[in-house]
């Protein structure tokens, strides 16, 4: 009898600082928008890529794989522009994201990210997931209940004021469902060059 192949859902992230993290999450619990639900602090993070389900076999190759990526880019930092609705073309108010501005380092990141990644995934170690069309480096705060609608107008945002963030690593992620949501964990930390 075949064993099942054991997989992981995984994905490529830029850490917040603890502070930040717990900023933004107090934050959101004030703005009190009916049908949206406020991510823990812990999970707050700016998305790189999201891989999906990768083999846990293969985790050491993509890990080697990964590391000339992050090895070409610098330390850079990250100015935070607003609080906004956002969502896909098709639903464009499902979260609230924290917007910082566009940076050419992020997008290099980005972009040298899914080229590698989905050279990775046409192996057979998983599958392949939709990226995010737009490079715009955000944290997602918050997210719309499953069938729920805003039927008013939607309120405006308070905006809290952010420091700039020093962004010194790239992080390889795993997230599990458990019964109070999602639980990410640290799986492999790049270092940036200095």
């Amino acid at each position: 009898m075949n064993q099942p192949v054991l997989t992981a859902r995984l994905f490529f992230a830029l850490p917040l600082p603890n502070d930040l993290q717990l900023m933004l999450a107090k934050h959101c619990q004030t703005l009190r928008v009916p049908h949206y639900r406020c991510i823990a602090a812990d999970n707050l993070h700016i998305t790189v890529h999201f891989l999906g389900n990768v083999q846990q076999q293969a985790i050491p190759q993509l890990i080697a794989t990964y590391q000339p990526v992050v090895d070409q880019i610098s330390v850079f930092n990250l100015s935070f522009r607003e609080l906004a609705f956002a969502g896909p073309p098709q639903d464009p108010e499902r979260m609230i994201w924290a917007v910082f501005d566009a940076h050419p380092t992020y997008k290099q990141l980005v972009t040298q990210t899914r080229h590698v990644l989905n050279q990775f995934l046409h192996e057979p170690h998983g599958t392949i997931a939709d990226a995010h069309q737009d490079i715009i480096p955000h944290v997602t705060l918050a997210r719309r209940e499953n069938g729920s609608r805003y039927q008013a107008p939607l309120p405006p945002l308070r905006q809290p004021t952010v420091q700039p963030i020093t962004v010194t690593t790239v992080e390889l992620m795993q997230s599990q469902l458990a019964p109070g949501g999602s639980v990410y964990t640290t799986v492999h930390t790049f270092r940036l060059h200095p």
